[in-house]
């Protein structure tokens, strides 16, 4: 009999153990994550973001990238590409030997044969013997020591790609940059081909920066990016063979990690999580053209600007297996630090031919969100992942996780054109006024020293305070038509609906960082000021939590970021009727 009951158990362990992710399990397990990060001794209202983030482990909070390279590098996929399995034989020839061993191997064999010498020296001669007054002449030099950079460093070609998708300028290049494919399409092709080596499609771009400095900084500006490419071309010390991999060889990764998740999870969550922009962006325009706005001219820009948004997530076209062989299949070892842009990035100018430019950008595995000046948006990884988003989660956990975070980057989109209306109507001044003195004044707890200067990271708070409003908005929306059942534990079973989805939210922002390696000019608050800020005078949570007048958590009047206060009006009809 006992034989036979411990043979049960072991079956029913092993099927339990073996069993696929379902509903009960991930909420389960998020109900768990949530109630662990709990703090319940301290009083909701009186310090919002430790009671609910009071006992989350950071540490482990900012290694959660690297667990997941642990989980897929150790973890073959039954079917893998042949350039796949090579990285992951790369990957086993550092876990046989060491980090610290083969780091130092393939910095001894770049150290001994400095591959970048003959060109750099070549750039060099040419530099010394030319005259740079000649603006055609200075734009073919910037181009060719681009090529080196490209060549033989991965940080100034990561930032340039970014570049290229989102029409920024590099803060370095910012003061005088001229865009050559608005002066001549050809010369801007042709630049772009000489830095890339390689043929660009610029059909999709509408931005090709060159910076045009005054004569007497141009060869002083050469002279540095020169150095940069000798100054940057040994490893740094990775902690382990993952994070070297994660590194490295970051687009391999990222395939490796679309396998190890599988197509069916990808299309999955790609699906709901669009599903749910949908409904937030739904939301949005509801709030544009029926919220009372402050006047009918800005409630078409916004509108305008909101349908201009397109969505990029994990269901990349790169990842499919033939195309990913196809362009990435001749990947190179020698010199992998140097080669960073040639194995990651170079192959995709190739893959884009005829695309739109959203395409460049391939899903990175950290927990990232993109805005860009063209209203695109793109979406990394761990925001599509346990504990932040899963296709199981009820609306409250989904809407005040991702969905949040979504919302902040399509607040983005709107930031600049009201700033830019604001210079010109102090009507429109109000809203970054109120801002301002919402976030000033505003110091560590802990160092009355490091304080926040909103001068820096205004926009940043304003599609907080948008985003908070607009998920929240979003989830009630949603949550009137279908509801699907919420999280259940000892703790969690004492919250309502708006409770839970406040919890969740301020432990979304736990990922945002606190005072602690915080800097006076950093574009972004800590994440115990962006919580309050966005909480503490918005009613719902107010209600939600009965803060009472007096509590931190409770301010009587907020910002309104595009509305007006609602002013009664007395002379209502219905009908045409008076109703005097």
């Amino acid at each position: 009999m006992e034989f036979a009951l411990k043979c049960l158990l072991f079956c029913l362990t092993t099927l339990l153990a073996n069993a696929d992710p379902n509903e009960d399990l991930f909420i389960k397990r998020k109900a768990k994550y949530v109630e662990r990060g709990l703090n319940t001794i301290i009083k909701p209202c009186e310090n919002f973001w430790e009671y609910a983030n009071g006992n989350i482990d950071y540490q482990r909070l900012t290694g959660e990238y690297l667990r997941l390279a642990k989980e897929v590098l150790e973890k073959p996929s039954k079917k893998e590409i042949p350039v796949i399995k090579k990285v992951r034989n790369h990957f086993s020839a550092c876990q046989s030997k060491g980090i610290d061993r083969f780091l130092n191997e393939l910095n001894n064999k770049t150290r001994t044969e400095k591959p970048w010498e003959k060109e750099v020296n070549a750039f060099r001669a040419r530099l010394n013997s030319s005259s740079l007054e000649n603006s055609q002449t200075f734009i073919e030099l910037t181009g060719d020591v681009f090529r080196l950079l490209y060549k033989f460093t991965g940080g100034e070609a990561f930032s340039s790609v970014a570049g290229i998708v989102s029409g920024r300028v590099h803060k370095s290049l910012a003061p005088s940059t001229v865009n050559l494919l608005a002066h001549n399409a050809s010369l801007a092709k042709d630049f772009l081909n000489k830095v890339f080596d390689d043929d660009v499609d610029i059909s999709g771009l509408n931005y090709v920066g060159v910076t045009m400095q005054p004569l007497k900084y141009r060869r002083r500006r050469l002279e540095f990016l020169l150095a940069l490419v000798t100054n940057t071309t040994l490893l740094p010390r990775y902690v382990s063979c993952e994070a070297y991999i994660r590194a490295v060889f970051s687009t391999y990764y990222q395939k490796m990690v679309h396998d190890y998740y599988g197509e069916k999870y990808v299309k999955n969550v790609a699906g709901l999580f669009l599903s749910d922009i949908k409904e937030l962006a739904k939301t949005i325009e509801a709030e544009f053209k029926f919220g009372n706005m402050i006047s009918d001219g800005i409630r078409k820009v916004m509108l305008d600007l909101l349908k201009n948004n397109t969505f990029y997530t994990l269901d990349h076209p790169i990842n499919d297996d033939s195309m990913f062989e196809k362009h990435f299949g001749n990947v190179e070892f020698d010199y992998p630090y140097l080669n960073r842009f040639r194995n990651n990035f170079k192959p995709m100018f190739r893959a884009a031919h005829g695309r739109e430019s959203g395409f460049y950008r391939i899903p990175r595995t950290g927990y990232n969100a993109l805005h860009t000046p063209t209203n695109r948006n793109f979406f990394d990884w761990l925001l599509f992942l346990f504990p932040n988003y899963h296709p199981e989660f009820p609306e409250v956990l989904r809407f005040s996780g991702s969905i949040f975070v979504a919302a902040h980057e399509i607040g983005h989109g709107f930031e600049d054109e009201l700033k830019g209306i604001g210079a010109k109507d102090p009507t429109y001044s109000k809203i970054y006024d109120c801002l301002y003195e919402l976030y000033g004044g505003h110091c560590d707890p802990n160092d009355s020293t490091v304080c926040v200067d909103p001068k820096y990271n205004m926009l940043e708070n304003f599609a907080d305070y948008f985003a908070v409003r607009m998920a929240y908005l979003a989830y009630k929306r949603k949550t009137l038509k279908k509801t699907t059942h919420r999280v259940e534990r000892r703790i969690l079973n004492k919250f309502t609906n708006d409770q839970l989805f406040f919890v969740n939210m301020a432990q979304t922002m736990a990922r945002f960082g606190t005072w602690k390696g915080h800097g006076a000019s950093d574009t972004h608050s800590p994440g115990p000021l962006r919580l309050w800020a966005g909480l503490a005078g918005m009613k719902a949570f107010t209600n939600a939590f009965n803060c009472r007048a007096g509590s931190s958590y409770r301010i009587e009047d907020g910002c309104n970021l595009y509305n007006g206060k609602f002013q009664p009006d007395y002379n209502l009809t219905v009908n045409g009727i008076a109703m005097k």
